[in-house]
């Protein structure tokens, strides 16, 4: 057992996604476009053990892990086995996010695409392990692809129970309809959770989708109006002041994933002007979206400065 400075850190923009040399940090294969390249959970640090594929940290109030396994075939099984894993390390405490990074995300490995295959192992681990109340237990949580053979899954876990959301403007993508593969994705479009006197607010991740089609596709500006759209409608569901609390003295993390890189100075500037702010800590991100027709996906984890 290792006390670690920090909690669950991960670093982006390694050529190839590992635990590093010292055990210190998860690295990922992600190309960074701008910002800080490390990213530590707004919480405090818990010892760190290795167990299996994972990395577990567990602290008197939180539970966190990142596992990472390679793969060689669909990523359906693998999926599948990790979740299992991730139920069983957080047995009976209530799942508050997960981090999910697929490899190959718009690839297809058996004629079926590896997003839609990785879909269909985190599904049936969620009706393999909660049965009829799955929808009820699945958090926020983002999926987005990874450059190299790694099928990465992180989350966090804790005993208060947690408040889970919907957006009006999207249908609930556990409900999907069979179009967008052989099971719906399991996650809710956000999560929180009171602790220790703080609030903390988990947005998944984010993108130009209306109803359960994608909008705009070609179109950067029009995705990142949607997307904003989505946010500030979210952000109404969850108590916060729209947009994600701007200007509310909230501690405000986000990460911010384009498919082309060439993007990035037409989304900084379009972002800046209605969502960030001094302060925020945003990591831009070079990563293929879980649809072929977006461009643009944002995630956020807000928690109360007092």
């Amino acid at each position: 057992m290792k006390r670690q400075t920090g909690f669950a850190p991960v670093r982006f923009g390694s050529p190839r996604s590992l635990v590093s040399a010292d055990g210190s940090q998860l690295e990922l294969a992600l190309p960074v476009l701008a910002g800080t390249p490390i990213v530590r959970l707004p919480i405090e640090a818990g010892d760190v053990v290795q167990k299996g594929a994972w990395r577990i940290w567990n602290s008197d109030t939180w539970l966190c892990a990142q596992g990472l396994t390679r793969v060689t075939g669909s990523p359906a099984p693998v999926a599948r086995r990790l979740y299992r894993e991730a139920f069983e390390i957080a047995d009976d405490l209530h799942l508050y996010r997960f981090w999910n990074f697929v490899p190959q995300i718009n690839g297809k490995t058996d004629g079926l695409e590896n997003y839609r295959s990785f879909v269909l192992g985190r599904h049936e681990a969620f009706s393999e392990r909660f049965g009829r109340s799955a929808s009820s237990r699945m958090p926020a949580a983002t999926g987005v692809g990874l450059d190299d053979d790694s099928l990465v899954v992180c989350f966090l876990a804790g005993r208060t129970e947690p408040a889970h959301f919907e957006n009006p403007n999207q249908v609930p993508a556990y409900q999907y309809p069979g179009d967008y593969g052989p099971r719906p994705p399991s996650f809710a479009r956000g999560t929180r959770v009171s602790v220790s006197g703080s609030r903390l607010f988990f947005v998944a991740g984010t993108a130009s989708v209306l109803g359960h089609t994608s909008v705009g596709s070609g179109d950067l500006r029009h995705q990142i109006d949607v997307t904003m759209k989505n946010l500030e409608s979210l952000s109404v569901q969850m108590g916060l002041s729209s947009p994600l609390g701007k200007g509310q003295g909230y501690r405000r993390s986000f990460r911010i994933f384009l498919r082309n890189a060439c993007d990035i100075e037409t989304a900084v500037g379009l972002l800046n002007a209605v969502l960030l702010e001094p302060g925020d800590e945003v990591v831009w991100l070079r990563s293929d979206i879980c649809r072929r027709d977006l461009d643009i996906e944002i995630e956020a984890t807000l928690i109360d400065r007092s």
